[in-house]
């Protein structure tokens, strides 16, 4: 479960990123202001890992930092306007976890569906073995 109160912020990097002109066949130089964030999780990691059911097609790239239980994402800004900033991390935190509830639906309910199907398969065992010598 990742705990978005946890919300921390990278200084921007500002960096140049080369861009082709829609009505001219030239290239010219934008400012884009990189940013990352982070957040902590609890659990294990490897639910960001899982192919949930139902699964929507999406990717974003994702630091996982077992260590510190910490996932990351980057995301571009290419002007200093607080409604563009809100508007991409908000697009990237969906596109990077979209299949997250998904997937913690489907842990819970292969934990809750785990105890029977072990008692049956020991049952099964047991049924079989019943009255055989065992060596």
């Amino acid at each position: 479960m990742i705990d978005f109160t946890s919300e921390d912020f990278t200084e921007p990097v500002k960096k140049k990123e080369q861009r082709e002109s829609r009505l001219h066949d030239t290239m010219y130089e934008v400012d884009v202001y990189q940013f990352r964030i982070k957040y902590k999780f609890e659990g294990t990691s490897d639910i960001f890992k899982v192919h949930s059911n139902p699964w929507n097609w999406t990717s974003y790239d994702i630091q996982v930092d077992e260590h510190y239980q910490t996932v990351s994402l980057n995301f571009n800004v290419y002007n200093q306007k607080a409604e563009e900033f809100h508007q991409e991390k908000n697009k990237a935190i969906q596109a990077a976890f979209s299949n997250l509830e998904n997937a913690n639906n489907n842990m819970i309910a292969l934990n809750r569906e785990l105890p029977a199907y072990i008692s049956s398969i020991v049952s099964a065992q047991r049924a079989h073995f019943k009255g055989k010598e065992l060596l």
